[in-house]
């Protein structure tokens, strides 16, 4: 389980997403053009938009393989 979170949507950001899945341990990455995030969302590796297709999946993969690994 993980997530890739895209920061900033019509109704709002990620801000209490981000805080739900850092308390349930669930690794992600935040894809945004906002440079500067604040909050609950700051802590995780951030994905400059727009990003090639290769690069969210190979974020994701690695997500993935350290939670396997017992990392995070």
């Amino acid at each position: 389980c993980a997530a890739i979170v895209d920061h900033v949507l019509g109704d709002g950001d990620s801000s209490e997403l981000c805080r739900r899945l850092t308390e349930r341990g669930v690794p992600f990455v935040t894809y945004s053009g906002n440079p500067h995030l604040m909050g609950p969302c700051s802590s995780a590796e951030r994905l400059e938009k727009p990003a090639n297709p290769d690069v969210l999946l190979a974020a994701f993969q690695k997500l993935l393989d350290g939670e396997k690994n017992g990392a995070n």
